[in-house]
């Protein structure tokens, strides 16, 4: 039998700035919760080193950013994985937590209006699309 329940993928992102265009992901974190149990089953959490944004341009992190989340430049180059590495792990994931054809529901706070457009970038720099992973629409924002 089918269901017709999907698995959530609550996620956060932390970012070089406010600026979708030229301000990049310096971190993402992502953790997968069943749709039965509610439990969480997996956690993805990765730096990601400075990364070519679509425009081409390297992706710029101010200091007022980092000041917030505490990661430098330096740390997402010795710490980091690619970014390409990280575009990969997040299709990976997302699909790993596909119930046959139900794609997860993603969840966080402020979703709507910073992060899915921020991931959306991320993985269009690459190829991608948020909407092949999960129905954006059914997105569940916890900012009211």
């Amino acid at each position: 039998t089918g269901t017709t329940v999907n698995n959530f993928i609550v996620y956060d992102l932390e970012t070089g700035g406010f600026d979708l265009k030229s301000h990049g992901i310096v971190e993402i974190a992502l953790v997968a919760i069943d749709h039965i149990s509610l439990v969480v089953v997996d956690e993805y959490c990765k730096i990601i080193q400075p990364y070519n944004m679509a425009s081409g341009k390297l992706a710029e992190y101010t200091s007022g950013a980092q000041d917030i989340h505490g990661v430098s430049v330096e740390r997402m180059r010795s710490e980091g994985l690619p970014a390409e590495t990280v575009v990969r792990d997040i299709i990976a994931f997302f699909t790993k937590h596909k119930i046959k054809s139900k794609k997860p529901i993603i969840a966080g706070h402020n979703i709507h209006k910073v992060d899915n457009p921020r991931v959306e970038a991320f993985l269009a720099t690459f190829g991608q699309k948020l909407s092949q992973l999960t129905d954006v629409e059914d997105s569940i924002e916890t900012l009211k």
